[in-house]
């Protein structure tokens, strides 16, 4: 090494705003795409399906405008709810026939294991309330915290409405497609007990203004549905400064896998 080059200074950390805001999202947004990879190599129709969710997720929060958590944040859980089912035996996670307890509980852990990993990458800690709450139900009979109405975190609340669109118009191992008016008619029959009735208009509302178009997916293990969100939105913005009902399906992985459960 020449005399100049060991008198030159590296150069100065910048500790901007701006440079930290661009450091965080470039964190953010590679331990996003290493945690959809690892969902790629376990199930390519798992992370088809979060995109999709993510994407979904992202118009609700939009629709709501201001009454609502921010549409990157809500995005981002949408695009990481399913990763505890990196932990979900591959066997049990593409079953096309009903759960037995034990496969049951594993599949009903997810939303803590994926809590668990996201604990663990601080950039990507504001995904988890979304994370480990999108299976509690409205009524207070979800899981994994039994939580309630306005206990579950509005992001959750989102998710849960996105994530069980896209089940129901996508084919998967266990249950074919529905059209999207069907879907919709299920989510508003299930709408005050168990999914957020605001949730779900939001979504209404959103579908009829853009051009969604629900997915031919491959079922479960297959690659064909490995094509990303429908709806091109980037994969994460850069940071800015009821009715009861009778049973349920149980397309969110209950354990009854396409039947309809109490």
């Amino acid at each position: 090494m020449s005399a100049a080059h060991r008198r030159t200074p590296p150069p100065p950390l910048c500790r901007r705003a701006g440079c930290t805001r661009r450091v965080r999202q470039e964190a953010q947004d590679a331990a996003v795409q290493a945690l959809l990879q690892a969902l790629q190599l376990k199930d390519p129709y798992t992370r088809a399906h979060s995109e999709r969710v993510g994407a979904l997720a992202a118009l609700i929060a939009a629709e709501l405008g201001g009454s609502g958590p921010g549409t990157a944040a809500v995005r981002l859980g949408g695009l990481l709810h399913d990763v505890g089912k990196l932990a979900v035996p591959a066997d049990v996670l593409c079953k096309d026939g009903p759960l037995t307890d034990d496969e049951r509980r594993l599949v009903q852990a997810h939303p803590a294991d994926g809590d668990g990993v996201l604990r663990a990458i601080p950039v990507l800690a504001e995904a988890r309330a979304a994370v480990l709450h999108h299976h509690e139900r409205l009524d207070g009979t979800g899981y994994p915290g039994g939580l309630g109405g306005a206990r579950i975190p509005e992001a959750a609340r989102i998710v849960a409405v996105a994530d069980a669109f896209d089940a129901m118009t996508t084919t998967r191992s266990y249950s074919r497609a529905r059209p999207a008016p069907a879907a919709l008619a299920e989510l508003r029959r299930c709408a005050g007990s168990q999914f957020d009735p605001a949730m779900v208009e939001a979504l209404e509302r959103a579908l009829a203004a853009v051009r969604w178009r629900t997915p031919d997916a491959a079922p479960c293990g297959e690659t064909a549905v490995a094509e990303g969100p429908l709806l091109a939105p980037p994969l994460l913005p850069p940071l800015a400064g009821a009715g009861a009902h009778g049973a349920t399906w149980a397309w969110l992985d209950a354990g009854a896998k396409g039947k309809e459960v109490g």
